[in-house]
């Protein structure tokens, strides 16, 4: 790989061990030190740095004080001046009198880009680093010092903009046996920023990608060479008389094999020609899938050729060469009699009817969908072992490729019946006076293998599309309400607030709602925070509605027992505004919930499964043990409806009680740090509100976007690669 001229490519760092820096003169080694520092040189660093005053240090004799440049930090602390004499002292107990080096500081550094790729340590790390001249290193201090090298950096910067996939598999082999001359040289060497496992994780992640798109697309190579087969078979239908002809007068089948390799030879040539430019056509097309027919993406990557993607068609070229050679061996065995007598009926079973193939495979797509659907509903990982248990569709190819097995068995025993249901049409037809569709039905019911194979191939072409439409319908509205679910909204805020009492605590902002982490002792006296009215928020650009969630440690208590979970508490008013709710959600519609809750403010929604736990009824009065830091209220509530899912919450998390926010700030004298659900407009900056919210004086500690969620779930490789390829 060439070396990366903007990241200065070669880099060497030597560094001494700790020396003393003292004043110049005769300096009382125990009083007046200065500061414990470094002497180093960085190569190509007078490229990287902004001499503030003075100038480089040049190389200099054993006879002369040795030039230094020092950080300008360094320099105010310690009121170090430039073309002023310092000595540096080597005090490691061995010598007496100890080892005095005699230096002069020639300029004053600053970092020009403090955050350039040049500096593999941050620049702050060499603010105790006295820089000196290379030369000056290995001629003057090596001469010096006993053991000149305390630390020692190469650091190599390639240019990787020439790096493919490729490439990967070379470049982990070579740094590998790197390291290992490296560490047979210098034993104490180690690698301390390397590219490598990254690399390897993408190996990791290409492979099981590449895996998992070679899985989805099998049925749609099989319809491929399926019809190439279907094409070669027609055209070796179209000249079976012809072939019988040939070998009727001592034609070997070798030969004409050989004569329709020759033929379909000069096509794959041409394919191969033509296909890898449309390949990559295609290729840049799959790349800016966002659904299916939908090419909305903005791919920030390059398509190219590799010399495998040729050897791989080159070796598709072959089979699809081999499928069309097979039709021809199998003419190969006709003569003059055989071939006319087939032609005058042809009703031979296919091989695949006469050993009940698509019996069997009608078998398997019926069991592998009844374990999938367990698995499903059962949530049982191990229902087809590892593969099977992975629901995910674009992890696991089995949630494709059954479906698919259904349709290829299901159009196979349609093919098997047709026959049949055209010789029932026949003798139907037979006692009417109709001649024409006598005979034309007749001939259908007599010779099936000039039609079948072409009604399986649009059968199966016209069922996967319908399917994978379908599919991909189905996928795009499960990604987007699982995001919703899982955020609440189109943007969820955890805001700063500021917390004080008469204790006078300092200030401080709210970690995660509900989760607050005080630093010392909270005090008895009343608390007070102080947060952003929720009304602001709708001055921001974009913001259509807000409302306020509440999520708090709680206990129910009911009937002498305790159910331990969590208690939300709501704007009844607000939330149907911005939640994301679905009827399926609640037995009954967002809209009654709240009307409930607005009957009494102490009314209270509850999980199923702790509404049938403890044999609750409306109008229940139950106990909620409410804690938030070291506070705790028991609030009592009334029972007013139940709940399946609440959004953000899930089965995992435990039960959850939906109250009134504001009940629940009344019960503890005053606000607790809540949420803040957004509903936005759809082209709303969520940077320009978050702004927003800064100049109000509030700092957003998390901020969940749905729209960016799901943008970024769309731009996913998995998904873009199956419903691309699809």
């Amino acid at each position: 790989l060439p070396l990366s001229e903007d990241s200065g490519g070669l880099t060497r760092y030597v560094s001494t061990e700790n020396l003393h820096l003292y004043p110049h003169g005769q300096p009382n080694i125990r009083n007046q030190r200065l500061d414990v520092v470094q002497l180093a040189f960085i190569s190509e660093v007078q490229q990287q740095i902004q001499i503030v005053e003075g100038t480089l240090p040049v190389f200099t004799t054993t006879d002369q004080p040795l030039e230094v440049l020092v950080s300008l930090k360094m320099a105010n602390e310690l009121g170090l001046l430039i073309d002023q004499d310092y000595l540096l002292y080597y005090l490691d107990g061995s010598n007496d009198p100890p080892l005095q080096i005699p230096l002069r500081i020639s300029g004053i550094w600053l970092p020009e880009e403090p955050v350039s790729d040049f500096w593999f340590y941050p620049p702050e790390s060499f603010e105790k680093h006295l820089l000196i001249a290379e030369e000056s290193f290995w001629d003057y201090v090596g001469q010096l010092l006993p053991f000149p090298v305390n630390d020692a950096v190469w650091r190599v910067a390639f240019d990787g903009s020439l790096v493919f996939s490729e490439h990967i598999p070379g470049i982990i082999s070579r740094s590998g046996h790197v390291q290992n001359q490296a560490a047979a040289l210098l034993p104490n060497i180690m690698l301390d920023t390397s590219p490598i496992q990254a690399l390897r994780q993408y190996q990791q992640q290409a492979s099981a990608l590449t895996a998992t798109l070679f899985l989805f697309s099998t049925p749609v190579l099989v319809l491929i060479l399926y019809f190439l087969s279907l094409v070669g078979n027609m055209l070796v239908t179209s000249q079976r008389n012809e072939i019988a002809v040939v070998r009727g007068r001592g034609a070997s089948r070798g030969w004409l094999a050989r004569f329709y390799w020759m033929e379909w030879s000069l096509l794959a040539f041409a394919a191969l020609a033509i296909g890898p430019r449309l390949g990559l056509w295609l290729a840049h097309l799959v790349s800016r899938t966002q659904s299916f027919l939908e090419f909305n993406h903005h791919a920030n990557f390059t398509v190219r050729l590799a010399w495998s993607d040729l050897l791989f068609g080159a070796g598709v070229a072959i089979l699809a060469i081999s499928f069309c050679i097979w039709t021809a061996w199998r003419a190969g065995s006709d003569t003059i009699v055989s071939y006319k007598r087939e032609q005058a009926r042809s009703m031979q079973k296919p091989i695949w009817q006469k050993m009940y193939l698509d019996m069997l495979l009608l078998m398997i797509a019926l069991y592998g969908l009844y374990t999938l659907r367990q698995a499903g509903n059962q949530d049982t990982a191990w229902v087809f072992g590892n593969l099977g248990g992975n629901l995910d569709p674009f992890e696991n190819p089995l949630l494709f490729l059954l479906p698919t097995l259904f349709i290829l068995s299901a159009t196979l025993i349609i093919t098997r019946l047709i026959p049949g249901l055209l010789s029932v049409v026949v003798w139907f037809l037979t006692r009417s006076r109709w001649t024409v569709p006598v005979m034309a039905f007749r001939q259908l019911a007599r010779t099936p293998g000039t039609y079948l194979s072409a009604f399986i191939l649009m059968v199966l072409t016209l069922s996967l599309a319908g399917f994978v439409a379908s599919m991909a319908k189905s996928l795009d509205r499960t990604l987007i309400e699982g995001i919703y679910y899982e955020i609440g909204a189109d943007l969820n805020l955890v805001e700063s607030a500021e917390y004080q009492s008469e204790a006078t605590l300092p200030n401080t902002a709210d970690n995660l709602s509900g989760m607050l982490q005080l630093p010392g002792q909270v005090s008895e006296e009343q608390a007070v925070w102080n947060f952003l009215p929720v009304s602001e928020h709708l001055k921001l650009p974009g913001v259509q509605a807000a409302a306020r969630v509440g999520r708090y440690e709680a206990d129910l208590q009911a009937g002498g027992r305790r159910v331990t979970g969590r208690m939300i508490g709501i704007d009844r008013t607000d939330f149907p505004r911005v939640a994301f709710f679905r009827d399926y959600f609640a037995p009954e519609p967002l809209g009654v919930l709240m009307n409930r809750l607005a009957l009494d403010p102490a009314s209270l929604l509850v999980d199923r499964d702790t509404w049938e736990r403890l044999n609750l009824n409306p109008g229940d009065q139950v106990q909620v043990r409410v804690s938030f830091l070291n506070e705790v209220r028991t609030i009592p509530f009334l029972m007013a409806g139940i709940l399946d899912y609440f959004p953000s919450l899930y089965p995992e998390d435990g039960p959850f009680y939906i109250g009134n926010l504001d009940y629940i700030f009344e019960a503890f004298g005053g606000l607790l740090p809540y949420d803040v659900w957004l509903r936005t407009n759809p082209d709303a900056d969520t940077g320009g509100i978050l702004l927003g919210l800064n100049e109000m004086g509030v700092i957003v500690l998390r901020a969940q976007d749905a729209n960016h969620a799901i943008q970024r779930a769309f731009a996913a490789p998995q998904r873009q690669g199956v419903l691309g390829l699809l």
